[in-house]
């Protein structure tokens, strides 16, 4: 990911507080620079740290697109008592980490179980789906982590294609294609009929 892709989703969240764990700055969007050289979405473990002082927080991934009202999901999460993590749609009962909404209470957790051996933990969460990445060792951590009340988050590739669900408030791109892929074909079809 590039600090496009960062720019793209700061744009859709005007009026609201951002800020992105990033290895390099990204011009016009507050950054947190990451600690560690955990490789792709390993990075994620970082919104656990200890030294990030946001309370409880709303987590996007760079590849969701937002197309209802945010606050709506800001509303769940503060009203939840667990932290809250998305169904998976190709997997359902696994979690999936692209949308979260993660409580200050929570974190602690994650970040010492990771830490006593993340080596070990990204060597042993690569077993799909009951043990996947990220998402499977953040799930696996969480003390009691709900989800989210179903056909608020929807997948592009399960739900999204013949149109988008009314009340859906984020579409998530987990995996192939990537909202920057459909724009760029929308682009050149425009140009292919002018």
């Amino acid at each position: 990911y590039t600090p496009d892709h960062v720019q793209r989703l700061a744009a859709q969240l005007s009026g609201l507080g951002l800020w992105c764990l990033s290895d390099v700055p990204v011009p016009r969007v507050p950054t947190l620079r990451l600690n560690h050289d955990w490789p792709g979405w390993w990075a994620k473990l970082e919104l656990f740290r200890p030294d990030l002082l946001f309370g409880d927080y709303l987590y996007l991934d760079l590849d969701t697109d937002i197309t209802g009202n945010l606050e709506r999901l800001i509303r769940i999460g503060w009203a939840s008592e667990c932290s809250l993590l998305w169904d998976d749609p190709l997997q359902p009962e696994q979690a999936n980490s692209s949308v979260m909404w993660l409580r200050h209470a929570d974190r602690a957790a994650v970040w010492a179980a990771f830490n006593r051996d993340p080596q070990g933990a990204m060597a042993h969460y690569r077993h799909w789906p009951d043990r996947w990445g990220d998402q499977g060792f953040i799930a696996a951590h969480l003390p009691h982590p709900g989800r989210w009340p179903a056909g608020l988050i929807r997948s592009w590739r399960v739900e999204c294609q013949a149109g988008i669900p009314a009340g859906t408030v984020v579409v998530a791109f987990h995996g192939k294609p990537k909202p920057w892929d459909l724009a760029r074909e929308r682009r050149e079809r425009q140009e292919d009929l002018a």
